[in-house]
C-alpha cells in the first residue's frame, strides 16, 4: 500500500503497502515551480468490480461517511494555492483526496532512552523485543521540511485496478507492479483484464512492489513520500509516538494484531494531526528512501541515501504488534518484493 505527496506545487504520491498486495503507497506532490510534469496518458478505464455469488458486501463504514478535514475538498486540475493545515483537494486522475501538510520542523527518530522505555514495556507485557530492531531509529535529529500534499487515505484495490487495466502489471524497470496469488492480494486477472469483488474494493492494496508503487505515483503526477515527510505527516511537530498521540494502540484506533485488512478510513479516532488515516497499522507503506543509518545533525528536506538495496516501509500492518505501529519504526525490503500488509 502507499500514499502520495505534493510539495508547494508538485504532487508527491505517498505509496504504502495498500497499493500493492502486501505493500502500499501514498502520493506526495511537490509544489515547486520547476516540478516536472507527467506525460503518461490518463487512463480512461474505470475499476472493474465483479460481484461473485460468494462475495460478502463489507459492513465497514464507507469512506464517504468518515469524518473529513475541516474544509470540504477543493477540486480542479491542480491543488489550491496558498494552502494551510486543514485544506484538502480531490486529485482528478484517480479521485483520491489529498490533504496539506504545512512546512515545519520536528525531531525525527528515537533516542536511546526511548528505546530503553520500549524494552521495559516489552518486559512488562512479556513481549519479545530485540534492541537491534529499533536501533535504526537512532539517532534522533531535527528535520525541517517544506509544505507538501499527501494522500488522506491509502490507495485501494479499486484504484489500483484502474491503473492495471490501463498499463498492465509491469513497470519501466522491467519488473512487476503487484504480486498476484500471494498473501492477501485480492485483485484477480483473467485474459489481461483485472478485477476485484465488491467486498474488496475499498480495502487497501497489498503485495504491491516498490516499483509498482512508484509507477502509480508517476501516473497521478506525484511521487512516494520521503521517510522524513512520512514521519512528519504521522507525528507532527509535537513528535507523537503514534498518529493519534502517545496513548498505546487499541483496536478502536488502528488495525493491528488482526487477521486481515480493514477498509481504508475505518478508524477516524486514529487520524494523524494533519488529517491522514491509517498511518499506523492496516498495511505497511512504501517510502521513497533507501534504507541507511540516520545522520546525527540537523537536516533540511532530507531524501535518504543516494543508493541502496533495501527500500524503507513505514506504519506497520494489520498483523503487526504494537511496537511496529509506532511512527518511528523502520522496516526495509527489496523494491521488487510485494508485502502482505
Amino acid at each position: 500500500m502507499f500514499k502520495t505527496f505534493v510539495k508547494a506545487i508538485v504532487l508527491i504520491i505517498l505509496i504504502t503497502l495498500v497499493v500493492g498486495c502486501g505493500k502500499s503507497a501514498s502520493m506526495v506532490t511537490p509544489m515547486s515551480a520547476n516540478a516536472t510534469t507527467m506525460t503518461t496518458p490518463v487512463p480512461t478505464a474505470v475499476p472493474t468490480i465483479l460481484p461473485t455469488p460468494d462475495s460478502v458486501v463489507s459492513d465497514a463504514t464507507p469512506v464517504s461517511d468518515v469524518t473529513m478535514p475541516i474544509k470540504p475538498p477543493a477540486t480542479g486540475d491542480v491543488p489550491p494555492t496558498d494552502p494551510a493545515l486543514g485544506d484538502a483537494w480531490v486529485r482528478p486522475t484517480d479521485g483520491a483526496v489529498m490533504v496539506y501538510v504545512p512546512a515545519g520542523a520536528f525531531q525525527m527518530g528515537s533516542s536511546e532512552a526511548e528505546i530503553d522505555d520500549l524494552l521495559t514495556r516489552c518486559d512488562k507485557l512479556s513481549t519479545f523485543c530485540d534492541r537491534k530492531l529499533y536501533e535504526p531509529e537512532t539517532p534522533p535529529h531535527t528535520v525541517t521540511l517544506d509544505g507538501f500534499w499527501i494522500d488522506q487515505f491509502e490507495i485501494t484495490n479499486a484504484q489500483f485496478v484502474a491503473y492495471l487495466n490501463e498499463f498492465g502489471n509491469w513497470h519501466e524497470g522491467g519488473g512487476i507492479a503487484i504480486q498476484f496469488g500471494q498473501g492477501y492480494c485480492r485483485i484477480k486477472e483473467n485474459d489481461g483484464e483485472y478485477w476485484i469483488t465488491e467486498s474488496a474494493a475499498d480495502h487497501p492494496l497489498v503485495m504491491v512492489t516498490g516499483y509498482g508503487a512508484e509507477a502509480y505515483c508517476r501516473w497521478i503526477g506525484g511521487r512516494l513520500p520521503t521517510e522524513a515527510e512520512w514521519e512528519y505527516a504521522a507525528r507532527g511537530p509535537e513528535g507523537f509516538t503514534y498518529p493519534w498521540g502517545d496513548d498505546p494502540p487499541t483496536l478502536e484506533l488502528t488495525r493491528f494484531r488482526s487477521g486481515t485488512t480493514a477498509p481504508v478510513g475505518r478508524y477516524p479516532d486514529g487520524v494523524s494531526w494533519c488529517g491522514v488515516y491509517d498511518m499506523a497499522g492496516n498495511v505497511w507503506e512504501w517510502t521513497a528512501d533507501w534504507f541507511g543509518r540516520y545522520p546525527s545533525g540537523p537536516q533540511e528536506n532530507p531524501v535518504g541515501p543516494a543508493s541502496g538495496t533495501m527500500q524503507v516501509l513505514r506504519g506497520g500492518g494489520w498483523h503487526s504488534p504494537w511496537q511496529e505501529v509506532r511512527s518511528t519504526f523502520r522496516l526495509h525490503d527489496v523494491a521488487p518484493s510485494g508485502y502482505n500488509g
